[in-house]
């Protein structure tokens, strides 16, 4: 390699004659340029920096200057350095490919086997390493390991070390990287920076926890997370990471209930303190088996079979309608992501596609037979749809206006008077400065009227509230002119309706109000609806070169490439009394704020009649007193609702599905169905509970609960003792399922 590379310097220098050159010089004898017989024009000339030949921008086919630091080449040496970057590929490529060849000759005149070098070939390449210190001890390892089985140099190692590093790794070394003598430094750097044993602990343990911290923890993706946060820290042989016993405890508590049981066993008949190491050896075997059974319970938490504990207790499984209806996922359709952070059309057509309901977001009806459906009640809004589809009034903006002496600010848009022009086509008109947009917008109607022509390409404009709109558009060419030089602007989309505001300048009133504008160069205009939007993608168009300005309540006038605009809010003149007019009374409470901060009778001696009482405690005193009764020797008392229309969320179907679960326990157990029908009776004699009629079942009133029931048996007395267990909740109006 270092003869191909000593070859390369010896290249000789290309001329102009071994260049094939189509384009010739002329001897201009009217000016500089080569090109043509023009004469010189001082602002529209532009040197080569190779060969010191002037010409003119049109003849160069340049639009402007090029800047100082871009390089500028003419026609010839554009050649000439293209041929010589080929010919320098060519060579370069013909000497790796000599070097390859003789380093393979090498091997086999040395021991006839070119084994080891390609052995070499396949170690050279290194896994790519960002900084992450998750994956520092992988490659650490390959890299001791590949550097020793391939006797690599420092100078190999450099050049493997900068194909692999990326992101802030290789920003951390970067000034090393200069050396090849650098490389234990900038492995020892690479060590200290991100491959330090806590940090690579904490970093495992994180990903670890986002697994512990699921609603439902898939057993294979538990022992994934371990087994990683394990052989990373044995790797690093820190074993003391992994005697964390509260992490143990946690892990445990999110497995399966069977395999909690047989982990408890697994450490009595062991009798010592477990490891993490311990309980990934012993969950391995488990997930494997749970990867057999379930061949994609490595990627879904929602295919997990469900697990029971004892047979003694009643276990509430997760419901199925949990479950997005649009992902998939442990939530509430509610509370998906897809669907809070899709604007109004966007949802519609989410559910729309789901085939779900616009009301209660479920499956299986519509709207129309939505069993659920009530209003939305969100701003007073009666229409029974979901608050997610709820669309608000689109508020009309007025001016702002004082409260107390109705004066009006006028605002003024960056809108200025230009020229359009195509060819032989020329359009007067007004343009709209938005340094907010990042691209420039021109009227379909007035390209067509210039007959602009371009590529078609359709456009997606975004506002805010994530409203967005997909329109077919142009790319288009155009020439404008405000009061100076003509400019043109490329790549500026056509839209069908631009829909810029309508602005009036009455600049012979503003010249003579503000005197500091009053020898500026601007012209008046009237009901102007700016046709093109100049944004972000011509900077040029929006610098400003110089501007005028008083104090806040005063318009801005700043100088562009197109000319004078003026644009800021314009108070009327009444403005400056109204404000005199509040800085006066500011100045009193402010007086009369110190004289009470200084008088004695407020420095926290003072007795306050009354404490200051909240909303919440006015209306809990205003219940107490009109339902305290006392009624055959004791007190009744009204209850403490926060508001008057409370309501319960459904409970009819949770209430029968606990019953029905209920049922078939008894029928398993005689003993303790008598004891179950015999409690009932009591209730009944007792009036604690009664037999709902039809009619009551049918009725639906926001104000139902219906109490869900089961049976509770306390093993640790003997005998067992059942007891009827009831949702502990305090209404005036309750309903019980029996």
């Amino acid at each position: 390699m270092q003869r191909g590379l000593s070859e390369l310097k010896e290249i000789p220098k290309l001329t102009w004659e071994s260049a094939n050159m189509s384009t010739r010089f002329v001897l201009n004898k009217n000016g500089h340029c080569r090109l043509c017989n023009e004469d010189d024009t001082v602002c529209d000339m532009v040197c080569c920096d190779e060969c010191d030949r002037w010409f003119h921008l049109t003849c160069a086919k340049l639009d402007h200057k090029p800047s100082k630091q871009k390089k500028f080449l003419c026609v010839k040496c554009t050649q000439l350095e293209i041929e010589r970057n080929d010919l320098l590929d060519k060579l370069q490529k013909q000497s790796l490919s000599e070097h390859i060849n003789q380093s393979i000759s090498n091997a086999l005149a040395r021991n006839n086997d070119a084994t080891p070098y390609f052995k070499r070939q396949g170690l050279i390449k290194l896994p790519a390493f960002n900084g992450a210190p998750r994956d520092w001890p992988k490659f650490k390892n390959i890299y001791d390991d590949t550097t020793i089985e391939g006797a690599f140099t420092n100078l190999e190692n450099l050049n493997r070390l900068e194909q692999a590093l990326s992101g802030s790794a290789a920003k951390c070394v970067a000034n090393l990287m200069i050396s090849a003598a650098n490389v234990p430094q900038i492995i020892k750097r690479l060590e200290e920076t991100f491959g330090r044993p806590e940090t690579v602990y904490k970093q495992l343990l994180s990903d670890l926890m986002k697994v512990l911290h699921q609603i439902r923890v898939n057993p294979v993706e538990l022992s994934d997370a371990l087994d990683n946060l394990v052989t990373n820290m044995e790797s690093l042989k820190k074993i003391d990471f992994l005697r964390d016993h509260r992490l143990i405890e946690d892990i445990t508590k999110k497995l399966p209930f069977n395999l909690q049981i047989s982990w408890t066993e697994v450490v009595q008949r062991n009798q010592s303190q477990p490891t993490l190491i311990d309980l990934s050896k012993w969950l391995k075997p488990h997930a494997s088996t749970l990867r057999l059974l379930l061949p994609t319970s490595g990627t879904s938490r929602n295919v997990m079979p469900a697990t029971h504990p004892a047979k003694s207790r009643i276990h509430v499984h997760t419901k199925s309608n949990d479950l997005c209806n649009i992902c998939n996922l442990n939530h509430k359709t509610q509370q998906c992501n897809k669907l809070k952070i899709a604007n109004f059309n966007l949802r519609k057509e989410i559910l729309s596609q789901n085939q779900l309901c616009f009301s209660c977001l479920g499956k299986g009806h519509f709207l129309r037979f939505c069993p659920k459906k009530t209003e939305c009640k969100l701003n007073g809004c009666k229409s029974k749809h979901h608050r997610l589809l709820h669309q608000p009034k689109q508020q009309q903006y007025k001016s702002e206006r004082n409260n107390h002496h109705g004066y009006k600010k006028d605002v003024y848009f960056q809108i200025i008077p230009v020229k359009l022009s195509n060819k032989d086509k020329v359009i007067n008109t007004f343009a709209f400065l938005d340094p907010g947009s990042s691209l420039s917008l021109i009227d379909e109607a007035i390209a067509d009227q210039l007959g602009l022509d371009g590529k078609s390409d359709p456009l997606c404009l975004t506002w805010t509230q994530n409203l967005s709109k997909e329109t077919p558009s142009k790319r288009v060419n155009i020439q404008i002119q405000g009061k100076g030089k003509q400019y043109v602007m490329k790549g500026v989309r056509t839209i069908p309706d631009l829909q810029l505001p309508k602005q009036s300048l009455k600049i012979k009133h503003i010249k003579k109000r503000f005197e500091y504008l009053a020898d500026l160069d601007i012209d008046g205009y009237h009901d102007a609806k700016p046709t093109i939007l100049i944004g972000l993608e011509h900077p040029h168009l929006l610098m400003t070169t110089d501007r005028r300005h008083a104090d806040e309540n005063s318009p801005m006038a700043v100088r562009t490439k197109l000319g004078w605009l003026i644009f800021g809010k314009i108070c009327r003149e009444d403005d400056y009394f109204s404000t005199s007019i509040k800085e006066e009374k500011e100045a009193e409470n402010l007086s009369k704020m110190l004289e009470d901060f200084c008088s004695l009778e407020n420095f926290g001696v003072k007795i306050i009649e009354e404490l200051p009482k909240s909303k919440d405690d006015e209306r809990a005193e205003k219940i107490l007193n009109q339902t305290l009764n006392y009624k055959d020797g004791h007190y009744e008392l009204g209850l403490l609702w926060k508001n008057d229309k409370s309501s319960f969320p459904p409970s009819y179907n949770n209430a029968l599905n606990r019953l029905k679960s209920l049922e078939r326990s008894l029928m398993k157990n005689p003993e303790l169905k008598d004891w179950a029908n015999e409690k009932f009776s009591d209730f009944l004699e007792k009036g604690y509970a009664r037999q709902l009629s039809p009619a009551e079942l049918m009725s639906e009133n926001p104000r139902i609960f219906y109490l869900p029931h089961f049976i509770v048996i306390n093993k640790n007395k003997v005998p067992p003792k059942p007891r009827l267990h009831l949702l502990q909740l305090s209404t005036n109006i309750m309903w019980m399922i029996i």
